[in-house]
């Protein structure tokens, strides 16, 4: 991945952090939507611990309040 060209997709992000922090990434079988791109880079700038689709996270927010 480090090499261009940089065929970068929000699939294979997520893929590269399951194989680096495998107790912080959820939701490595699910089908990638654009919107989990928010929650890669929440991650990347560490304002999430954990790497989780974005759904699952709204969904959460919701339900919790």
């Amino acid at each position: 991945m480090e090499q261009p060209p940089h065929t970068w997709t929000t699939e294979r992000l997520w893929r590269a952090y399951a194989q680096l922090e495998r107790d912080r990434v959820r939701g490595v079988n699910e089908r990638r939507v654009l919107s989990d791109l928010v929650s890669l880079v929440r991650h990347a700038v560490q304002l999430d611990d954990e790497l989780t689709p974005y759904l699952s996270r709204s969904r959460s927010v919701i339900t919790n309040g």
